[in-house]
């Protein structure tokens, strides 16, 4: 079977990219890219957002994705939504092009081949269990360039090829965390259980730098049990059905690839280790979220390795159904595709009823100049929001709005109430701002700030 990429493949993918925009919609500035954003902005501008910065370049410290997007900026003169927009297309025919690679690797027949890209491409917004994750997002996110990066490196696997390491390192500057789930993966892709349990007495000269112990901060803690998404025993049966099933249906297309027709032996070697890589990564997260010893690593997220699960899930029911039920017949994936469509369209729509479809990057400079001035200004912006944006951005404050509330959690903890009421009042105020947002945020913002009011002993205003 050839593996060679053609102009009319890359052609499909590019048409692809702007249907899959097209469908799923865009956001600039959404959920995480409140973080994101502001600092490639900042990268652009240092002068900017001189007031509580750490929000997020504490979370941007260890990657280069905004010296990267601001890089491109700078190279190309682009006004920066404009900039953010491309690579978030980027983002998605990376992903497309990775897949058609891998499964001209993994599949024989171009019906298997395709109809892994297009299940991909029609399931992205796929939400992956309990972990708060998709895979892939609506706005430009670092976790879909270092999926990108980590799917070229499994094609590079399946190759023998050592292009594999520089793909990881590349997935590792744009997003770390991502990178370390996606080369356990890889390495139990590449060496299989065996191997990889030869390799085990190396484990504790690895872990030797590592941090050990439990956190000698109660305040943390508290912050962090506020966030049940970390704790898989703390995740509802429904959460824990989207644990097992795919690692089920896995299974099930190991024994498919090893006993139907025609055999696929690959199918069946990548699902075997894929349940192994996901068994796996079940059992330490549960290990790091029970052990005192291993919470200082709680942080990372350790459920997240579901993530490739998922989406190995997706890539190969893909792949086997059009190999063996749609195959040629167009009325078939018609039938397969457009309900699948729909579901990931209207899904869309009944979460974002307030905002259009599609934020396209036109019209955007003139807000961007004004909230850049507010935020570099050290006198407080005019609009209901604390130095970070006007308005005209009250989309994307509900972040914000929820690292207020983190931060006056911290100052209760200390028992400095002056510092916990006035974050309140901003977190009441940020999230009033804010459309599309969680009101449960905004309930919780108040309760708290009743709470502390009536511990300052100002009955009259709780």
């Amino acid at each position: 079977m050839t593996t060679k990429i053609t102009a009319r493949d890359l052609l499909l993918l590019l048409v692809l990219t702007a249907a899959g925009v097209l469908l799923h919609g865009y956001h600039l500035g959404h959920q995480d890219g409140a973080i994101y954003l502001p600092a490639i902005k900042k990268n652009l501008n240092p002068a900017l957002y001189p007031y509580d910065s750490a929000f997020f370049l504490s979370q941007t410290r260890w990657m280069l994705f905004g010296e990267l997007v601001a890089f491109s900026v700078r190279l190309t003169r682009v006004q920066l939504d404009l900039a953010v927009f491309l690579w978030h297309l980027l983002a998605i025919f990376v992903v497309l092009l990775a897949s058609l690679q891998m499964s001209r690797r993994i599949f024989a027949a171009p019906a298997a081949q395709w109809g892994a890209v297009l299940t991909v491409w029609a399931a992205r917004l796929l939400p992956v269990a309990g972990t708060q994750l998709q895979l892939m997002d609506r706005y430009l996110h670092p976790r879909d360039l270092a999926t990108a990066a980590l799917l070229l490196a499994f094609v590079a696997i399946l190759d023998r090829s050592l292009a594999a390491l520089g793909w990881i390192a590349a997935a590792a500057v744009i997003h770390p965390t991502m990178a370390l789930f996606g080369a356990f993966h890889l390495a139990i892709q590449r060496f299989g259980a065996w191997k990889l349990l030869a390799m085990a007495p190396l484990i504790p000269l690895f872990a030797f730098g590592a941090p050990r112990g439990p956190v000698a901060n109660d305040a943390w803690r508290d912050v962090l049990s506020t966030r049940p998404y970390l704790f898989p025993l703390r995740w509802h049966w429904y959460e824990w059905l989207g644990v097992i099933a795919p690692l089920a249906i896995l299974t099930w297309f190991a024994r498919f690839g090893r006993t139907g027709v025609p055999v696929c032996p690959l199918v069946n070697q990548v699902s075997r280790r894929a349940v192994l890589a996901g068994v796996l990564g079940v059992a330490g997260a549960i290990l790091i979220t029970t052990v005192p010893a291993f919470e200082r690593f709680i942080p990372t997220e350790p459920m997240r390795t579901l993530y490739f699960v998922y989406f190995l899930l997706v890539f190969l029911g893909g792949g086997l159904l059009g190999e063996r039920v749609l195959r040629n017949h167009p009325v078939r994936w018609l039938l397969f595709l457009a309900p699948l469509c729909l579901v990931f369209f209207f899904s869309h729509r009944l979460s974002y009823p307030s905002s259009p479809h599609i934020e396209w990057p036109v019209g955007s400079s003139a807000v961007n100049s004004a909230c850049a001035r507010a935020s570099s200004s050290p006198q407080r912006c005019n609009a209901p929001v604390r130095h970070h944006a006007c308005a005209p951005c009250a989309n994307s404050m509900a972040m914000w709005g929820r690292l207020e509330i983190a931060q006056a959690q911290l100052a209760l903890a200390r028992g400095d109430l002056a510092a916990a009421h006035g974050a309140l009042e901003q977190a009441v105020t940020i999230l009033g701002a804010a459309t599309d947002v969680n009101h449960n945020n905004g309930v919780r913002a108040l309760t708290l700030l009743a709470r502390t009011e009536l511990q300052l002993g100002d009955i009259g205003a709780a």
